[in-house]
C-alpha cells in the first residue's frame, strides 16, 4: 500500500510502497497527483528505472513536454542535467521555474538523480503557495494583479558560450 510521510511542515514528502518500473492503475495515478499537490514535491528512493520506465512513469500525468533548448538526440522528452568540474552548475544554481512562460505550464518534473556528489548538489524546492500566505497584507496588496515578464537572455548567453552558431540562435529565437 503506497504511503507519503511529509519532510518539512510545507513541501515535500517521501513516497514509498511503489514500484515505478510497474505501470500505475488509475487510482495510483490519482492518489500520486493527490499527493504532489499537497505536498509540491514527492521523492521516490531506490527507483532504478531505465528511460523508458521514466517515460512511460511521467506520461501518466499527462502528455509530455520538450524542453526549448535540449538536444533531439534519443529520449527527446529526457533532459540530461550533466555537472562536474568541466560543467559547474553554476549557470542552474538559481532559483527558478521550469518553462512556466508556456500559456499551458507542465504539472511538474520527473527528475532522476543517477550521481550525486557526496557534498553539495543540492536541488532545493520552494512551495510558492507557502511563501504568498507568509506575506503580509501590505506585500499581497502591492502585488496583486502583478505580470511576470520572461527574459530567456540566461539561455541565450548559455547556447552563445556552448558555441551555438546563427542558425541554432535563430530557432531558439523563433521557439
Amino acid at each position: 500500500m503506497p504511503h507519503a510521510k511529509p519532510l518539512t511542515p510545507v513541501i515535500g514528502a517521501e513516497i514509498s510502497g511503489i514500484d515505478l518500473r510497474q505501470p500505475l492503475s488509475l487510482d495510483g495515478v490519482q492518489w500520486l497527483t493527490d499527493q504532489l499537490i499537497r505536498y509540491k514535491v514527492v521523492f521516490f528512493r531506490d527507483q532504478d528505472i531505465d528511460p523508458q520506465q521514466h517515460l512511460d512513469f511521467a506520461r501518466d500525468f499527462g502528455p509530455l513536454e520538450t524542453h526549448p533548448v535540449n538536444p533531439k538526440d534519443g529520449f527527446p522528452e529526457l533532459l540530461v542535467l550533466h555537472n562536474d568540474a568541466n560543467r559547474p552548475a553554476a549557470d542552474t544554481a538559481v532559483w527558478h521555474s521550469d518553462v512556466t512562460w508556456r500559456p499551458e505550464p507542465s504539472l511538474g518534473s520527473v527528475l532522476i538523480a543517477r550521481e550525486v556528489p557526496k557534498v553539495d548538489g543540492d536541488t532545493l524546492f520552494a512551495n510558492m503557495e507557502a511563501a504568498y500566505r507568509g506575506l503580509d497584507d501590505v506585500t499581497k496588496a502591492l502585488i496583486k494583479d502583478r505580470r511576470a515578464i520572461y527574459q530567456f537572455e540566461p539561455m541565450r548567453q548559455h547556447l552563445l558560450q556552448s558555441g551555438a552558431d546563427a542558425e541554432k540562435m535563430a530557432k531558439f529565437e523563433n521557439k
